[in-house]
């Protein structure tokens, strides 16, 4: 479990990409902590695949740029696929990050990006993951299975839904009165905290690479 840390502001800017689908909390907790110096990167855009969302309207309030790539644009999944490599490769991140981006990333993203591309999950995986487990789904999960402790997975995107190799995990308790609304809180709250821990040390060089694609 990582602990938490103070976090060194003397290394040089990166590039970080967003992916994010909803209202965007996570996505401005990082932008934030880029904005503040704790991470030592900048935000060069957020990318979403809906333009009425709360995350467009956040980052627009912080002053960074937007891009929308909605596969509904699209008669084949194959080009959006495409189109959003082709962003990705323009933007040239040193760090592509999902946060709470409900879109399945296609082939050509993951294996161009493969070990650039992280992705934040809140439960412990690989329990509660997969296809079809997010939002409120996991913690309705964790609740109906009876669990004492939840938590916050950040892991390597691979071309399989939360199946990537684990980077750091913290845990969060699971309290007897909780709700699904009262558990997610919670975790959001240390998710907030946590990931932009762990897109920092990548920075700092203190994360394993990914090597060989699965």
């Amino acid at each position: 479990m990582l602990q938490p840390m103070l976090i060194s502001q003397n290394q040089n800017q990166k590039r970080l990409v967003v992916l994010a689908s909803g209202e965007g909390t996570l996505f401005e907790a990082i932008a934030q902590k880029c904005l503040q110096g704790a991470i030592s990167a900048e935000v060069v855009s957020l990318i979403t695949h809906k333009d009425e969302v709360g995350a467009v309207y956040k980052a627009y309030g912080l002053g960074l740029p937007v891009v929308v790539v909605n596969p509904k644009d699209f008669t084949h999944r194959e080009d959006w696929d495409r189109q959003l490599y082709h962003i990705l490769e323009t933007l040239a991140p040193d760090l592509v990050v999902l946060a709470g981006f409900t879109q399945k990333l296609g082939l050509m993203v993951v294996r161009q990006f493969y070990g650039r591309i992280i992705n934040s999950h809140p439960s412990l995986l690989p329990q509660y993951g997969g296809q079809g487990m997010y939002g409120r789904r996991v913690h309705e999960a964790v609740l109906q299975g009876g669990e004492k402790v939840t938590g916050v997975t950040v892991h390597w995107v691979t071309p399989n839904y939360d199946e990537g190799p684990a980077l750091a995990q913290v845990e969060v308790a699971v309290e007897a009165n909780d709700s699904v609304d009262s558990l997610m809180e919670r975790v959001k709250t240390v998710e907030r905290e946590f990931y932009p821990q762990v897109i920092q040390l990548f920075f700092e060089g203190q994360i394993s690479p990914l090597v060989e694609a699965e």
